[in-house]
């Protein structure tokens, strides 16, 4: 029987191509996806959620989904101060993560980062790592955390500091070797493959999977 599957993040480079998959794969009975302004143009057989995201319990009624899928993600520089990105990339993220937990979602599918280690001094992977502990003690049936390293796509806004990564990453990535593989840039589209091959797929209690987990999909 397929499932139900719910997203949010579409208009993010991972999100966006994830909703895209999700549509044409048409694994799912039920598709919803969740975003701050109406989609457009709107998707056939795709029902869109537009909610407040300051609010969003608000709208708890509307959003369930076996599966869930989460691409919500920012930067500082974009957010404008640490406040606001750890509201974007932690308070949002779990408030939406208790929603899908509450309505009975069984696998709750993460973007979260290489690094991400709520004891790091780095404030970006400290965040990341404080919000995988703070999934991990809801007790999702599966929870999957992709680690994508730097990512590669064509983003609407430009990022600066992104720009100049994957201009070293065409250098960089073959010397990563070994155990500094997972450090390796990875293209955005197979980062949302991946999330729905491992979200189709038996997966354990908390499953993390970094560059060659999505690059070699069995």
């Amino acid at each position: 029987m397929k499932k139900d599957a719910i997203i949010v993040g579409v208009t993010g480079l991972i999100g966006n191509l994830c909703l895209g998959k999700l549509h044409s794969k048409q694994i799912y009975k039920h598709l919803i996806a969740v975003t701050r302004k109406s989609l457009k143009p709107h998707i056939l057989g795709v029902e869109n959620v537009v909610i407040n995201f300051d609010a969003i319990e608000e709208y708890s009624d509307s959003m369930f989904g076996d599966h869930a899928y989460c691409t919500i993600g920012t930067t500082i520089a974009k957010a404008g101060s640490k406040e606001e990105f750890h509201k974007v990339d932690f308070d949002y993220v779990l408030r939406f993560a208790k929603i899908a937990k509450q309505n009975g979602t069984k696998k709750f599918i993460l973007v979260s980062a290489i690094g991400a280690d709520s004891g790091s001094n780095i404030f970006y992977s400290k965040v990341k790592g404080q919000l995988e502990e703070a999934l991990e003690r809801l007790g999702f049936e599966s929870l999957i955390l992709m680690q994508p390293s730097l990512l590669l796509g064509n983003r609407q806004e430009r990022r600066a500091g992104e720009i100049i990564g994957k201009a070293l990453s065409l250098v960089t990535n073959f010397a990563m070797m070994g155990p500094l593989k997972k450090y390796k840039a990875i293209e955005a589209d197979t980062v949302a493959e991946a999330m729905i091959h491992y979200a189709n797929q038996p997966t354990p209690k908390v499953l993390r999977l970094t560059y060659n987990d999505m690059v070699n999909l069995n």
